[in-house]
């Protein structure tokens, strides 16, 4: 399963609370404005937060995919790389399921998802739209919202 993979125990995965999963591709402008914020984001608050970002990208020119990732302060797991690679099999095959592309109708959207080590549940699916209205992660690890709180507006 995704969870027995040794790439996420050798990397130190999970000695973290959370994994935030950063997916796109180098040439969508979406995902080239989610690097900037990210890369902020990440070096302010990935300490103190303990979170880790992992970058599942590939599919596109080797040279545009590597400067993409050089500009990456986090872990990066290259598609076109890891399809040679059975290690990363488990790992990619539960990413490309619905935890994360299947949520999307759009294949080439970009999308950050966070995950909760200790509960391997997703806590959010929308974390780029969060990270720009919480640059300062006063409310990570953006929690779903409750059910009450969709039907009532807050809480009770």
């Amino acid at each position: 399963t995704f969870w027995d993979s040794p790439w996420l125990s050798d990397r130190g995965c999970f000695n973290k609370a959370y994994l935030l999963f950063f997916v796109g591709r180098s040439w969508c402008s979406q995902a080239q404005d989610a690097l900037r914020d990210l890369v902020i984001f990440y070096r302010s608050h990935a300490s103190s937060l303990n979170f880790e970002i992992i970058y599942v990208g590939g599919g596109e020119d080797k040279e545009t995919h590597k400067a993409f990732v050089e500009r990456m302060p986090w872990l990066a797991l290259d598609l076109d790389a890891a399809e040679s690679n059975p290690v990363c099999m488990p790992l990619l095959a539960h990413i490309l399921t619905n935890q994360i592309r299947g949520l999307y109708g759009d294949q080439n959207a970009s999308c950050l998802v966070v995950v909760d080590v200790k509960t391997k549940q997703i806590v959010t699916r929308q974390g780029l739209l969060r990270l720009i209205e919480d640059p300062d992660a006063i409310e990570f690890p953006w929690e779903l919202p409750t059910t009450e709180s969709l039907v009532f507006g807050g809480d009770l």
